[in-house]
């Protein structure tokens, strides 16, 4: 709701900005005497990372006559596996302006971790975890039983924003850039779980399948996303006496993502190829202050407060009784996952 009403505020603003500055605004973004790239550092916090996967229903259940066996369905959260706390993030941020285009690059990185013990049995879906020489893809951590979990997680994202016109209210020394940009939200991450010396393998679902019994369990992940979405600059200045800018600026992002096809298509990973149906929302707002150092280098500092949100369904794509019963999914899932991050940046622009 916060990030609806901070976006409609944005739009308003940028509507009345236009009727009370016609006569002062010019097409694209004003780049005349300024530095048009800049590259920089981030560094903060993944304040919280909040996210769940609830099973729901079981087709092959269903179309093999045993609808009670639904009550095997389970249900998994972020939280519940001892990830609740904040974790450190640190990255590179590029960007590149033109007149009517600008170029976003941005790249961080973050480990989060767990060192818990379970609550009650966790049967988990793993790339590879190995017992007796041989390779399964199953593990199942006894309640009770320590483990540790560690993730490498990296965030690649890249915009690329048509800035049209640029409002320059009279008698203020401000001006309003706003932007439409599509772009692509990229996650990779690298997971290991540690559940002590695997001690041998038993058998879980309809039909069985074989769970190693602690154990190292390990594998990549990944998700890429795109994103339409828009926002806006406020650029506030006072000349120094270098007759050089000393500017504060307040920017904007929105962007929204809503998806139904396939798993393949959005490079998920994902052992079968599955239907989902996917809500996803991007939120950040930065304050940046830029201050002139020479002719062509200026310095800047700021920082950037962001909300990620997903809310996925993701049911088996096998619609023939043939082909379930031949393929035997898992249990169809509905997936929120949540990240909220507070950061800030330095660097230069040039």
């Amino acid at each position: 709701m916060i990030r609806h009403l901070l976006a409609f505020s944005c739009v308003s603003a940028m509507a009345t900005g236009a009727v009370r500055a016609a006569d002062h605004s010019h097409w694209g973004r004003d780049i005349e005497n300024r530095n048009t790239a800049s590259l920089g550092v981030i560094g903060g916090l993944v304040e919280s990372i909040d996210g769940s996967v609830q099973e729901t229903t079981r087709r092959f259940y269903e179309v093999t006559g045993q609808p009670q066996k639904q009550a095997y369905a389970e249900d998994y959260s972020l939280e519940e596996l001892g990830f609740d706390e904040s974790y450190p993030t640190f990255g590179l941020a590029f960007e590149k302006m033109w007149k009517y285009v600008t170029l976003q690059l941005n790249a961080s990185y973050m480990n989060p971790t767990a060192d818990a013990a379970a609550e009650r049995d966790y049967y988990i879906g793993v790339e590879e975890v190995s017992f007796g020489g041989e390779t399964y893809e199953y593990l199942v951590i006894p309640k009770g039983r320590e483990y540790t979990a560690d993730i490498q997680a990296g965030l690649i994202g890249a915009r690329g924003l048509v800035t049209p016109f640029t409002l320059e209210p009279p008698a203020v020394a401000a001006e309003l850039t706003p932007w439409i940009y599509l772009g692509l939200a990229s996650f990779i991450g690298y997971y290991d779980i540690d559940a002590g010396p695997a001690s041998g393998v038993v058998e879980y679902e309809f039909p069985p399948r074989p769970y190693v019994v602690g154990g190292t369990g390990k594998g990549l992940t990944g998700l890429a996303v795109p994103e339409l979405g828009f926002g806006g600059e406020v650029r506030l200045w006072q000349a120094s006496r270098r007759g050089r800018d000393v500017a504060l600026l307040l920017q904007g992002y929105y962007s929204l993502f809503q998806f139904e096809g396939s798993t393949d298509d959005l490079g998920a990973s994902s052992r079968n190829e599955k239907l989902i149906d996917l809500d996803y929302e991007n939120f950040e707002i930065r304050l940046v202050l830029e201050v002139p150092m020479s002719a062509n280098v200026d310095f800047f500092a700021g920082v950037a407060y962001q909300q990620i949100t997903a809310d996925a369904m993701v049911e088996s794509k096998a619609q023939s009784i043939e082909e379930i019963i031949a393929k035997r999914e898992k249990f169809d899932k509905d997936i929120q996952f949540d990240m909220t991050t507070l950061t800030a940046r330095a660097g230069f622009r040039f």
